[in-house]
């Protein structure tokens, strides 16, 4: 009987998603430094920084500033790589995460369920809590944007529990970036593996 009680704590989503999906339904390229804190049950807290580049379709790129982890998308092949293992895992891509998300937010409405929260951040930004549609290794995201619709953070929940927020700053989106960016070249001495078909 007080199903009504929560109504009043989420706003149309609607129109805050055409917005966010007209801005960047031309965009293909998005570029940022990035804070990445996760927050398990089993490791605790882990804090890394980097850079992260990503092109549409399929192209990514991860460079994390503390340990040299990279991790790269040439649009089929995701390749990991650890200096510290000296090794280079390569796999067929498939989006998933926060990369399948920003990399479709022209596709907001298609790919997730929308839940708008009542009231939107004071500084005229938008927040978006976001479900797949279909399957994906989290459970929930949290988008924000700033009022001028520029990436500010997303938060994941995956099923393991654990939950991810990237922080991001120079935000820089429609540039052009170069083909070799997402491209691996590797170093000397590491052994690569590939996986998958």
């Amino acid at each position: 009987m007080w199903w009504w009680l929560g109504i009043a704590w989420a706003a149309d989503p609607a129109p805050l998603v055409a917005k966010v999906e007209a801005r960047y339904a031309a965009v293909k390229t998005l570029e940022a430094r990035f804070v990445q804190t996760v927050r398990s049950s089993l490791y605790g807290e882990d804090v890394q920084s980097g850079r992260m580049v990503l092109q549409r379709p399929g192209q990514m790129r991860w460079d994390f500033t503390g340990d040299g982890r990279q991790y790269l998308a040439d649009g089929k092949t995701l390749t990991a790589y650890t200096p510290a293992n000296h090794q280079a895992i390569q796999y067929p891509y498939t989006p998933s995460g926060a990369d399948s998300l920003l990399q479709s937010l022209d596709r907001v409405d298609e790919l997730f369920q929308v839940v708008a929260p009542d009231p939107q951040p004071a500084d005229g930004g938008i927040l978006l809590r976001l479900t797949p549609k279909g399957p994906d290794q989290v459970q929930e995201v949290t988008l924000r944007l700033g009022k001028d619709l520029a990436l500010q953070q997303v938060s994941l929940h995956d099923l393991a529990g654990s939950v991810t927020v990237l922080d991001f700053s120079e935000v820089r989106s429609g540039h052009v970036v170069p083909a070799s960016t997402f491209q691996f070249s590797p170093p000397a001495g590491t052994q690569v593996i590939r996986t998958g078909p």
